[in-house]
């Protein structure tokens, strides 16, 4: 019977994740297993191709047995929702609103103010 895939934490927390300032160019910092990832902010048609990548990083998520994933939409009003991988799928858990705080049952943590947490 093959082992299943051993992934180290890397050295970054939640914590240092949550104090990271914005980027100046729109792009996005993700925390994955311990490690940072950028995202770059996307503009004109590549919002629609945004979405899909999206959805095509949730599959990702889940295939891998990540078991929390958060987005914050910044459209309209600042919104994060929480996702829990449930059966192979992310459904939201909870949604938090700018000028909130909350513990999500998606990763217990608590959620900051979500003007400092996206640098605004």
């Amino acid at each position: 019977m093959p082992a299943a895939p051993q992934h180290p934490i890397g050295p970054h927390t939640v914590e240092e994740w949550l104090t990271l300032p914005a980027a100046e160019d729109g792009s996005r910092a993700e925390l994955l297993y311990g490690y940072l990832h950028a995202s770059p902010h996307p503009v004109g048609k590549h919002q629609r191709v945004l979405g899909r990548l999206c959805r095509l990083k949730m599959a990702a998520y889940a295939s891998a047995g990540v078991p929390f994933a958060w987005a914050i939409d910044h459209r309209g009003e600042l919104e994060l929702t929480a996702y829990r991988l449930v059966e192979g799928e992310y459904p939201a858990q909870d949604v938090v609103r700018q000028g909130s705080r909350a513990t999500t049952q998606a990763a217990p943590l608590p959620i900051p103010d979500l003007n400092s947490l996206v640098g605004w």
